[in-house]
């Protein structure tokens, strides 16, 4: 429509970027319609150029990292989506704390601390995504998160282009949140805080922590992780379970056996699924314990379709 008359323009300032993504590709759960176009920056200036371009013609953006805590629409998105791997993704020191691109995935950091015989990481490399992603919702698992060991970040503002360093207060970390996300910036780097520690306790403690989410999470099976927040009584899965959902299916979309948090792509399953899915089972939690869940997935598609669920018009 007369809103992608930037595309063209778009395409012809950075010849680099991929037209129509497919997010199946870019995203865990393996659904949702087209990227209109994917950049993939290489440095700062390219971040502040896009940036800049999306202001300049009214364009949106959306910055994805592993995809891992995502859902797409099945319609697409008429916008710019930013990926920061390959080019984000060096992983060094910076004095004695361990600096890493956001592009890079939680993996490599733990096996850059494992090389480096420094512990603290194993929690993170159990979750799947990339170190930004991981920043920009505070993630964690088993007791741990990434506020544990983050010290600041990197970040260029979408307002103006700039690049920015946070120190750790400024980053306001809560519970699967920070001051990123809100989506007003893209984080370009974290700074990571770790303790010398001996290789055999730290392959240990990453082992204990695999067997742990092995045994609890369908991890198997195409998804985006936890679909809800924690509510003030503990876990949104208990709920879940104690209705009965386990193995319930929207066409190929499911909540697992395994865990009632998590929902999967059984088979072929679309984003409006997914959608339905919550829907059905946010009315339920909240029509019997009167418990409004928030989503942790983050949405991307030309209108908050997620946010417009009818359950969650108390939120």
């Amino acid at each position: 429509g007369a809103d992608l008359m930037w595309f063209d323009d778009f395409s012809k300032q950075f010849p680099a970027c991929e037209i129509n993504a497919d997010f199946k590709k870019l995203t865990t759960v393996k659904t949702g319609g087209k990227a209109k176009v994917l950049f993939r920056p290489t440095c700062e200036n390219d971040i502040a150029a896009a940036i800049r371009f999306a202001r300049d013609n009214g364009a949106p953006i959306f910055v994805i990292g592993g995809g891992s805590n995502c859902l797409a629409a099945d319609e697409g998105y008429d916008g710019i989506v930013l990926k920061l791997s390959p080019y984000f993704s060096q992983i060094d020191f910076c004095g004695d704390v361990v600096k890493a691109g956001a592009g890079a995935r939680t993996a490599m950091l733990y096996s850059f601390c494992l090389a480096n015989e420094m512990g603290g990481c194993e929690f993170l490399a159990n979750i799947p995504g990339t170190v930004g992603g991981a920043t920009v919702m505070n993630a964690g698992c088993f007791g741990s998160c990434v506020a544990d060991v983050v010290t600041g970040a990197d970040a260029v503002s979408k307002k103006d282009g700039k690049l920015t360093h946070f120190k750790r207060d400024g980053l306001r970390f809560s519970e699967r949140s920070s001051v990123f996300s809100d989506g007003e910036y893209v984080v370009t780097a974290v700074y990571f805080s770790f303790s010398h520690s001996d290789k055999k306790e730290i392959i240990r403690r990453y082992n204990d922590i695999a067997l742990a989410k092995r045994a609890s999470q369908p991890l198997d099976k195409p998804s985006f992780g936890s679909v809800f927040k924690r509510t003030e009584t503990g876990s949104a899965a208990i709920l879940i379970d104690a209705l009965g959902f386990k193995g319930f299916s929207i066409n190929g979309a499911k909540v697992s056996e395994k865990h009632a948090g998590f929902f999967i792509n059984e088979k072929h399953a679309t984003t409006g699924d997914f959608l339905t899915l919550i829907d059905i089972v946010g009315q339920k939690v909240r029509d019997r314990y009167g418990i409004v869940l928030s989503p942790e997935v983050v949405y991307v598609g030309n209108q908050d379709d997620l946010g417009r669920l009818p359950y969650a018009h108390f939120l």
